[in-house]
């Protein structure tokens, strides 16, 4: 995979040792993992419980206390209520539908979903981070969606360029005995090309390049018709 996305583990490793050398530690930038668990049980049953709330309006389950006084938590959710005083809930977003591609929207822009909840009229945190620090880290997609996007998710106006790497593949369905490796598509040369193929295709790519662009700065280009 290194090889082909033209990455080279010895140009980073160099770099760590220079580092570690002039007594700096390498510098590593963040990155954000969201898991994002569309759809699950209702809120009253979860984060929400309204213990105190008609019979009608509360969840058929009991309550238990978290670290943080005041929260309660559904009584099936001990080991997050242990932790409660290391994550948020967040109760301040509502949509009007019971659709969950309307709540994507909101969670996923901070916007109202638009006519089509499963389309964006907004672009996606991840494509607005993939727009503003995408440049840092060129060889690599800012922005990555496992296994495929979502509704929520898109690029939107931003366009097709930040739009997420959908990796078609999903870790969770690999096999420990290697029979359903995770493999993501288009990461292996096609059947028959080999490295020096590929070479020879993407400096003929270059030159074909270099003389469109001489083509245009010396006026030739607009002389040529479809058949040139």
């Amino acid at each position: 995979m290194l090889g082909t996305a033209g990455l080279s583990l010895s140009d980073l490793l160099r770099q760590e040792v220079r580092a570690a050398a002039s007594g700096k530690p390498a510098k590593r930038r963040n990155s954000v993992i969201i898991l994002w668990m569309r759809g699950g049980p209702s809120h009253i049953d979860m984060w929400d419980p309204k213990p105190l709330a008609p019979a009608e309006y509360r969840g058929e389950f009991g309550t238990i206390d978290t670290r943080v006084p005041g929260i309660q938590l559904g009584d099936l959710l001990p080991m997050s209520a242990k932790v409660m005083d290391q994550w948020s809930i967040i109760r301040s977003l509502n949509h009007e539908d019971a659709g969950h591609s309307t709540g994507d929207q909101i969670c996923f822009t901070g916007y109202p979903a638009g006519p089509s909840p499963d389309e964006n009229v907004r672009p996606s945190c991840g494509s607005i981070v993939a727009r503003q620090l995408g440049h840092l880290q060129p060889d690599l997609p800012a922005y990555v969606m496992i296994p495929r996007m979502v509704p929520g998710t898109n690029s939107a106006y931003l366009g097709v360029a930040y739009k997420p790497f959908e990796t078609q593949a999903d870790p969770a369905a690999a096999r420990p005995d290697g029979s359903a490796p995770f493999r993501v598509p288009n990461f292996e040369m096609a059947s028959g090309l080999t490295l020096e193929r590929l070479g020879d295709r993407r400096e003929l790519r270059a030159s074909l390049d270099s003389i469109s662009a001489e083509l245009d700065r010396s006026g030739h280009m607009e002389a040529m018709d479809r058949f040139s």
